[in-house]
C-alpha cells in the first residue's frame, strides 16, 4: 500500500438498522442462554433427570377447613397411637369375612356404631377389630388399585357416610409413618403404622392405619414418598395438632402400594465442577460462533439495495458532467498571470 494512502476507516455501526438489532438480540439471547446453563447446571435436579431418579409430581392444592370448633367431646383428642380399649363381645359371627369391592366387611349393625368427628370410642371397636380381621384374611391381590375406588381427600371428608366401610384407594405424598401399640390377642399383631398421607393441600393429611409396609419403606416424622393406599374407609376422625384439634378421614389397610424409587449415584463435588465448566464452556462457544456469524453476515435486503445503487450509479455514470478540474483552473490562472507579468515588463521597457 502506497504511504501516502491513508487507509480506509471503517464506518460506525447504525444500530438503528434491522441487521445491528438481530445481531445485538443474539448477543444478548446468547448470554442469557449462558446464565440459564450455569443456572441449571448448578441444580441437583438437572442431574437427577439426565442421570435417573423420580421426581415428586405435585399436588393439587384444595383448602378446607379442618378444624373443629370448640365443643364438647366425649373424650380428650389423642394425638397418635390408637387408644387401646378393653374388649368387646364379638357378636357378629363374621369370623370368615374378607374384603370386597363394593361392599363393607362388616354389618350394618357395627357401621352404625362408627361416629364421626370423634375420637376412638369404645363403641367403635368392635368393627375396627372386624374390619382388619377381614383385611389380614383378603390377599393383597385382591387390595390393589384396580379392585377399589379411587377417591380424594375430599370425597371422604364431605360424604363419610357414602365411604364407610368401603374398600377405596387414595393417591399421595406419605410425609409421616409412625408404629403404634395393638393387641395381638385381638388383632394378631403387637403394633400398627400410622401413616399420614397428602393428596391435597399440605393442611389436610389422610389417616391411615396399616397392618403392615412394604419392604424398605422409610419411616419416621419426616418422610416424602409417593404411594397408593387401598384400605377401607373407617370414619372421619379427630385429633390433636398446632392450632387447634382438626378432623381427618381414617382408613385401616393391609399394606401400602409402593415402589423403591430406582438409586442414582449421588454426585461428587468433582463432578458437578466439571459438569458446570463444560455447559460455561458450551455457552460461551455458542455466544462466540453467534457474534462471529451477526458480525459477518450481510442480510440478503442490504445486499439487494447496494447491488441496485451500484446499478443505477453504472448507468448514469455517463450523463454526469464532470466540468474543468481544479487543476486545470489554476493552469489557467498561473497562465493569466505570467502574460500580466510579461505585459508589465514590456510596458517599462517601451518607457
Amino acid at each position: 500500500m502506497n504511504p501516502s494512502e491513508t487507509p480506509k476507516r471503517r464506518p460506525p455501526r447504525n444500530y438503528f438498522s434491522r441487521r445491528e438489532q438481530v445481531r445485538l438480540f443474539l448477543l444478548a439471547g446468547s448470554l442469557m442462554l449462558t446464565f440459564i446453563l450455569i443456572y441449571q447446571a448448578a441444580q441437583p435436579e438437572t442431574w437427577r433427570k439426565l442421570f435417573g431418579g423420580e421426581m415428586t409430581p405435585p399436588i393439587a392444592e384444595e383448602k378446607i377447613d379442618t378444624r373443629v370448633p370448640r365443643k364438647a367431646v366425649e373424650d380428650r383428642p389423642m394425638e397418635g397411637a390408637f387408644r387401646v380399649v378393653p374388649p368387646t363381645p364379638f357378636t357378629m359371627n363374621r369370623s370368615d369375612a374378607k374384603v370386597e369391592a363394593g361392599k363393607a366387611p362388616l354389618a350394618a349393625e357395627s357401621l352404625a356404631a362408627i361416629q364421626d368427628d370423634s375420637v376412638f370410642r369404645k363403641a367403635e371397636y368392635g368393627a375396627w377389630r372386624e374390619i382388619f380381621s377381614a383385611l389380614q384374611k383378603t390377599p393383597l391381590d385382591s387390595l390393589t388399585p384396580a379392585h377399589a375406588e379411587p377417591v380424594q381427600f375430599a370425597q371422604l371428608f364431605r360424604q363419610p357416610d357414602d365411604y364407610r366401610g368401603k374398600l377405596v384407594a387414595i393417591s399421595g405424598v406419605i410425609k409421616r409413618v409412625v408404629k403404634v401399640d395393638a393387641s395381638k390377642e385381638d388383632l394378631g399383631v403387637d403394633h400398627l403404622w400410622q401413616i399420614w398421607l397428602f393428596s391435597g393441600a399440605d393442611a389436610n393429611p389422610t389417616v391411615i392405619y396399616s397392618l403392615e409396609l412394604p419392604d424398605q419403606f422409610p419411616t419416621g416424622l419426616k418422610v416424602s414418598e409417593r404411594a397408593t393406599v387401598v384400605g377401607v374407609f373407617f370414619k372421619r376422625w379427630v385429633y390433636k395438632g398446632e392450632g387447634g384439634i382438626f378432623t381427618a378421614p381414617l382408613m385401616l389397610s393391609k399394606s401400602v402400594a409402593w415402589s423403591p424409587p430406582p438409586k442414582y449415584q449421588a454426585m461428587s463435588t468433582t463432578q458437578l465442577v466439571i459438569g458446570v465448566s463444560i455447559s460455561v464452556v458450551a455457552a460461551l462457544v455458542i455466544a462466540t460462533l453467534i457474534f462471529r456469524k451477526s458480525n459477518d453476515a450481510e442480510s440478503t435486503a442490504e445486499k439487494m439495495i447496494r447491488d441496485r445503487q451500484a446499478e443505477k450509479f453504472r448507468e448514469e455514470a455517463g450523463e454526469i458532467d464532470s466540468g474543468v478540474s481544479v487543476r486545470d483552473q489554476l493552469k489557467v490562472v498561473a497562465a493569466q498571470l505570467e502574460q500580466q507579468a510579461n505585459d508589465s515588463e514590456s510596458d517599462e521597457q517601451d518607457a
